[in-house]
């Protein structure tokens, strides 16, 4: 609150009387909280241990692209996958 007011302050000269002073007054508040939001760093740390049982288990087999293709083609009618096969 301090800084906002110290930038009010400082900027009094850039208002002009013939415009509305609440949309300058937010705008000068708005930028002076993003700064302090940018300053504070938006990192969250959170212990991966507490959440391990949440995490996918390892693959016992990585998938190749031969499996996906066999997947793939398992989808498809027998004279389209007979096509491609041939």
């Amino acid at each position: 609150m301090q800084e906002t007011l110290l930038a009010v302050h400082l900027k009094r000269h850039t208002w002009r009387p013939s415009d509305p002073l609440g949309p300058w007054l937010r705008t000068i508040a708005r930028n002076k909280l993003i700064d302090h939001l940018r300053r504070r760093g938006r990192r969250v740390e959170v212990l991966v241990e507490d959440f391990a049982e949440l995490l996918a288990a390892p693959e016992e087999r990585p998938s190749t692209e031969a499996d996906d293709v066999e997947r793939h083609l398992a989808l498809l009618p027998d004279k389209q996958r007979s096509v491609i096969r041939f």
